[in-house]
């Protein structure tokens, strides 16, 4: 985002793919560093003694092994998937700008190289028939998570913090809980069997 903005001004949530596609075409799609490049331009990226680094939301693969070169750190790549038809009713339900032009923000994603990072994932985490529903009223929050869910994320886990399955996945739900109580509600986390 910082780096479109500071190429094509304030970008209201509205037009936010137009500005994307417009972003790609003048600029990434000519230079596949351009956001890489920013991103390390940031100081407290190369000062963080972490031994890996967690990325979200990187678009090609060249800017993924451009990152990874620079920091002199090993990247692994965790694609997260949803069964489409929950995925794009999840996605009207949500009502996010661009979720309206949903089949334009895949082609753009196409356009980018993102399925070749899909495709090339170490791990696969698995969000289908999870659910978050917010009760504003009495400030709780219901969290569905599946073990299938729960089973990904930990051996994502395992790989990169070298604990036990188990350990992690109440690590997981201990997080979730923390997360919502920092927002204000109170958590009723619920597994699926």
């Amino acid at each position: 985002m910082a780096e479109m903005e500071s190429r094509l001004g304030r970008v209201p949530p509205e037009r936010l793919l137009e500005a994307a596609t417009r972003f790609f075409e003048e600029v990434e799609s000519k230079d596949r560093l351009a956001v890489a490049r920013r991103f390390l331009a940031n100081p407290s990226v190369h000062a963080d003694p972490a031994p890996f680094l967690v990325v979200e939301s990187i678009k090609n693969w060249e800017s993924l092994v451009f990152v990874s070169y620079t920091l002199q750190r090993p990247f692994i790549v965790v694609a997260i998937h949803k069964e489409e038809k929950e995925r794009l009713a999840e996605a009207a339900r949500r009502g996010d700008p661009d979720d309206a032009n949903d089949a334009a923000r895949l082609r753009l994603l196409e356009r980018m190289g993102t399925p070749r990072l899909i495709q090339a994932a170490d791990f696969v985490v698995d969000t289908t028939g999870c659910f978050l529903v917010y009760d504003s009223s009495h400030r709780q929050c219901h969290v569905h998570l599946t073990p299938t869910f729960l089973q990904g994320l930990s051996q994502v886990l395992a790989w990169i913090l070298f604990r036990g399955e188990d350990e992690l996945r109440e690590l997981i739900i201990q997080a979730i809980c923390r997360l919502a109580q920092d927002r204000g509600f109170e958590p009723v986390v619920e597994v699926s069997s």
